[in-house]
Formats: structure tokens, C-alpha cells, sequence
């Protein structure tokens, strides 16, 4: 006979609300596994790279819906993956719900490649519940690049949008972004 295990989920409301300066990861990914997961494996991947702690749930060790929760408490930033499907998405809208709970920042990249699972923007607003469709109003969405310099400059991009942040907020230097030394590190990938 095999048995399941099944983690118990913690009781809402056990979970703190850290001030930003505090929080160990500089993105939270939302996406849509069925057609964004590749893209955005590469993009934790660059991300980290370039400095950054990311949550991303193809390397997180809880997988669990409290564990995804947690991952978004502990982030300052969510970013939304936009590609087919994502506003569909049971556990992708609850992350959503979660940044907005807890305070984060939404930046955005879409995907607008058909052959890799393109969004369009109108059926994703359509498909998206009453009080999320807001995000794709208010989130500012990059385009997903591919070919290598243009990646980097999309990096580059979610970069500035974090940094200042990080800045106005810890008191962290942009020198990274500018040749002028390198990102702080902290635990593990990336910030801690």
C-alpha cells in the first residue's frame, strides 16, 4: 500500500509581512507553467547571475501552497510572466493576490513569440478575475527577448527597476548597473 505524504498547510495569518529591507528575495517569478516555464528558468537564471535572489519554483525546496506564499512574503518584487494561460491560472493568480497582500512591486515581461506560447494581452485581461485585471493596466510589461544582447538588456532593465527600489529603500548602491563594482552578495544566490 502506498501512501501519500501530503505537508500540512500553516494556518493563514502565521506568515509575517517583513519590511521590504528585510525580505530575501528581489523577485518572486509568477508564470504559467505551460508556457512560460523555459523562458522563465531562463530568466531566474540571468537574474541570479546578474546578482539577484530569486524565487523560482523549479529550484524551490517547499513547493507547497504555503511554501509559495512564503516565497512571495520573503520577495520585494513580483515578476509576472506573461504568456498564454497565466491570468488562468488557479496558483498563479493566488501569487498575485499574495504581492498585493504583501505589499510588493509587479514588473512584467511578456512573451509575444507565437511558437513559445505568446500572450495576448486582451484574452489574458478577459480571462483574468475582477480584482487582478488592474495589474495588467498598472504593471509596465517588457517584451521577452531571446537573442543574447537583447536578454542582457531586459536584464538590465528588471535590474534598474529593482535597484532603485533597493535603494530608496536600504540604501544599496546602483554601482553594478553602472561598471562600478559588483552587486552584495548575501546567503546563498544572489542578495540574502
Amino acid at each position: 500500500v502506498r501512501t501519500r505524504h501530503v505537508k500540512k498547510e500553516a494556518p493563514r495569518g502565521q506568515i509575517p509581512n517583513l519590511p521590504m529591507a528585510e525580505r530575501k528575495f528581489d523577485f518572486f517569478v509568477n508564470h504559467c507553467q505551460k508556457s512560460g516555464q523555459d523562458q522563465c528558468g531562463k530568466l531566474a537564471d540571468r537574474l541570479k547571475a546578474a546578482g539577484c535572489c530569486v524565487w523560482y519554483d523549479m529550484n524551490a525546496e517547499d513547493l507547497t501552497e504555503h511554501g509559495m506564499e512564503v516565497g512571495v512574503s520573503q520577495s520585494r518584487n513580483v515578476l509576472m510572466f506573461l504568456s498564454d494561460d497565466l491570468m488562468a491560472r488557479p496558483f498563479c493568480l493566488k501569487e498575485q493576490r499574495w504581492g498585493i497582500e504583501y505589499g510588493c512591486k509587479f514588473v512584467g515581461v511578456m512573451e509575444k513569440d507565437d511558437r513559445h506560447g505568446k500572450a495576448d494581452f486582451a484574452e489574458e485581461k478577459e480571462k483574468a478575475p475582477d480584482d487582478l485585471k488592474h495589474l495588467l493596466d498598472e504593471v509596465e510589461f517588457l517584451d521577452f527577448q531571446r537573442r543574447e544582447f537583447q536578454l542582457k538588456a531586459l536584464i538590465e532593465e528588471l535590474m534598474r527597476a529593482i535597484y532603485a527600489d533597493f535603494d530608496a529603500i536600504c540604501g544599496a548602491s546602483n554601482d553594478a548597473l553602472d561598471g562600478g563594482g559588483e552587486p552584495e552578495q548575501g546567503e546563498g544566490e544572489g542578495r540574502g
